[in-house]
């Protein structure tokens, strides 16, 4: 059985990516050669991130530090209202550290909501936007089983808009575990047909977590700009039917 593996907080970070939407987390030190090479596994969580660093024991004898440097990639849009975006949350044998997320803004980028101002108004000069108003909000998750070989209908509904506004439906999920097998729309909802890609049966891999994005854009530039994202996260479990 995995068990959490003594990496201090200074060996641990966390940078998101704006342009890709990728949240990655590193890990790096040295452990025992009797230790496997540790993993980021995902927990459920609600209102923020949160993970456990992990590792399997794989033998006895005496030990020599064997150096790692591992890697998590998760797919999500961040900042969210109502969400914990300024750090993740990380569990290791030697405690429980809040890792500061490292934002690659290509500009000034919003002012990320706070727990204690739920400030989510975007940057300002002056005390006037620069980019207009950026609203971000998360939904309670929606858990989901899936069997082997069977495919997962996820629908969402797409935001009807007037004049010059817009609106997107964007799906997020770790293409290692998951495959979008299908996508249409049909009567103002989009439909999308996932099946398992790779059976998540290791340990720390089931469940896997599907984002499902819908934003809003007023069609205005500059600061009379507003454009919000609803995200709606789902937790896909891999089952299996006893016979």
């Amino acid at each position: 059985m995995a068990s959490p593996v003594p990496v201090p907080k200074k060996d641990i970070s966390a940078e998101y990516s704006v342009i890709d939407r990728i949240l990655t987390l590193r890990a790096k030190g040295e452990l025992p050669s009797f230790i496997s090479t540790p993993s980021f596994h995902r927990e459920v969580f609600a209102g923020g991130l949160r993970f456990s660093l992990i590792a399997f024991r794989t033998g006895f004898g005496k030990p020599k530090q064997v150096p790692f440097d591992v890697d998590f990639k998760l797919p999500i849009l961040l900042p969210m209202d109502h969400f914990n975006s300024k750090s993740v949350t990380v569990d290791t044998s030697l405690g429980t550290f809040d890792i500061p997320i490292k934002y690659d803004w290509p500009g000034p980028g919003p002012v990320i909501p706070t727990e204690e101002t739920n400030d989510a108004t975007p940057a300002t000069t002056g005390g006037h936007p620069k980019e207009g108003s950026i609203f971000r909000d998360v939904l309670p998750p929606i858990n989901l089983a899936l069997l082997a070989d069977t495919e997962l209908p996820i629908t969402a509904i797409i935001p009807k808009t007037t004049g010059d506004a817009k609106s997107y439906v964007n799906i997020s999920f770790n293409e290692e575990y998951l495959r979008l097998v299908t996508s249409s729309v049909d009567d103002g909802s989009i439909r999308y047909v996932l099946k398992w890609a790779k059976l998540p049966t290791g340990q720390g891999e089931n469940p896997q977590f599907v984002d499902v994005t819908t934003s809003i854009w007023n069609g205005e530039v500059g600061p009379i700009a507003k454009t919000s994202h609803i995200l709606q996260p789902y937790i896909i479990h891999f089952v299996v039917l006893e016979k």
